[in-house]
């Protein structure tokens, strides 16, 4: 459990015991990803950059120093590590902001993803890492952004990355300002915020949508 001021717990599920005390992260915690085999959590610290815990052994070690370091993802096979940057990010600038991508195993960076609209908010990784969803939050719809690169219809903007050569895929406009997108496998995408919408991730398109009107109905 990360706090939004500082510090660390970590608890064993099974028992509700704090295996750990408070272990000091130096910043404020904005989002946690862990190496499949649970030996690494690595935590985006915003002004603190980007640090990684060795689970058990209380060794916090300081990544990147890069500021303003919000969200994170990894991979199922824990070979890449994508951190989204809000303020510009490294090689990025106001209302396009970079997504910087590490190897989770030599903690090394190997690249900066930056020029579409984007303002960083939390990536998705498809299950078998072909393809990430990145969130660029009102990079299209606020009016302190330029705009431009941004889909004919304004709203909500994701990119579709493909991982193998870091290009984007496709940009995509959804009409509402919050809520959250995740892969449901890797060929379709959730949207969530004023519904709930299945995307197509490889023709762009949408399969399903409820909105959440019907979904109150649902439960009366």
């Amino acid at each position: 459990i990360g706090s939004r001021v500082d510090g660390l717990m970590i608890f064993d599920i099974a028992s509700g015991r704090l295996l750990q005390p408070i272990i000091p992260t130096g910043g404020p915690v904005f989002d946690m990803a862990a190496t499949p085999d649970g030996a690494k959590l690595f935590l985006t610290l915003g002004t603190a950059g980007l640090k990684r815990l060795t689970i058990g052994e209380s060794d916090l070690m300081q990544i990147s120093d890069r500021v303003s370091a919000q969200y994170l993802a990894m991979d199922t096979q824990g070979k890449r590590l994508y951190v989204s940057y809000q303020d510009g990010g490294p090689t990025g600038y106001s209302g396009h902001d970079a997504v910087e991508i590490f190897d989770p195993a030599k903690e090394v960076s190997l690249g900066i993803v930056s020029g579409p609209p984007m303002v960083g908010g939390p990536p998705s990784v498809s299950p078998n890492g072909g393809l990430i969803l990145l969130d660029g939050l009102d990079a299209c719809k606020g009016p302190q952004y330029d705009h431009r690169g941004c889909p004919v219809i304004p709203g909500r903007v994701f990119h579709l990355l493909r991982s193998s050569d870091r290009k984007i895929l496709q940009s995509l406009s959804y009409p509402n300002r919050y809520g959250r997108a995740r892969f449901l496998d890797d060929s379709r995408f959730l949207m969530t915020g004023g519904s709930l919408s299945v995307v197509d991730a490889r023709k762009y398109t949408v399969l399903e949508n409820l909105a959440l009107e019907e979904i109150g109905r649902a439960h009366v």
